[in-house]
């Protein structure tokens, strides 16, 4: 259409929580400036009702960011640098653009050193151990089971939501991200592979570590039984991601797609 929409997105779980408020940096407008320097931080609220759910449950919320970068200091990403359903292929007849096996960087908040002054950037590393299975989807605590990526990476409270990407070398990440980020397209057709200038790709968010769930045995008197409403619950390494394409469809949800409508036709784009 050529209008540009940027939205806050993170997982349902996180709003259905009561975490929907923005915490963003704040920066100066100033074009002759080097470096966009960060002079504090900001917040946002919104209310639950202002964001919009995957239509079948995948565990994706999304709402439309109306202050402009000029207050905020915040990167977009493109849908362009989406992970698409068609990209994962056969590996066996070398058709696969992302596979088992792959490095992914997630990029989120430690709340333990989140930053007073301004938001401070963690950043976690693994590799994709298990593709989306529409049929296998994976269980996922008090949350429907999700049509996701395991990856070997461990998860936090507060990095729920946190962007995954998919990337071979980190070293000037920073540099490629913050040159073309910035770009904001339509929402994109699902393709096989992405443009060939593109060095990283979205794989999507994360909703949480994978918990192992096993009977819970008690110790009476050296004798072990186990008990019969009782279960332990374990960490296993594992990172559940919901794919970006669950994005895409929650930003083409009628809802959506109208107040962009509504938007172009008043002249406020």
């Amino acid at each position: 259409s050529g209008h540009n929409f940027e939205y806050a997105v993170t997982n349902r779980h996180v709003i259905e929580s009561g975490g929907s408020v923005l915490r963003l940096n704040k920066t100066v407008n100033d074009a002759e400036l080097e470096k966009i320097p960060v002079i504090g931080l900001a917040t946002i609220s919104t209310s639950p009702s202002d964001w919009v759910f995957h239509p079948e449950g995948a565990d994706v919320a999304a709402t439309l960011i109306k202050p402009g970068p000029s207050e905020y200091f915040f990167l977009s990403i493109s849908t362009d640098w989406f992970v698409t359903p068609q990209m994962q292929g056969n590996a066996l007849e070398g058709t696969a653009y992302i596979d088992v096996g792959d490095e992914v960087y997630m990029l989120g908040r430690f709340v333990h050193r989140a930053g007073k002054a301004s938001n401070l950037l963690t950043a976690r590393s693994g590799m994709i151990s298990a593709l989306p299975d529409r049929d296998e989807p994976i269980p996922l605590g008090d949350l429907s089971p999700q049509e996701a990526f395991l990856v070997e990476m461990r998860s936090l409270s507060g990095f729920s939501g946190s962007p995954t990407f998919l990337h071979s070398d980190m070293s000037d990440f920073q540099v490629r991200f913050e040159a073309i980020a910035g770009k904001v397209y339509g929402l994109n057709k699902l393709s096989e592979a992405p443009p060939p200038d593109i060095p990283f790709l979205l794989l999507g968010i994360d909703a949480g570590a994978f918990s192992i769930y096993e009977k819970a045995f008690i110790n009476d008197k050296g004798s072990y039984y186990s008990h019969p409403e009782l279960v332990s619950k374990s960490p296993s390494g594992f990172s559940v991601v919901v794919p970006a394409w669950k994005i895409v469809e929650t930003l083409a949800t009628g809802r959506l797609v109208f107040e962009r409508h509504r938007l172009i036709n008043s002249g406020k784009v």
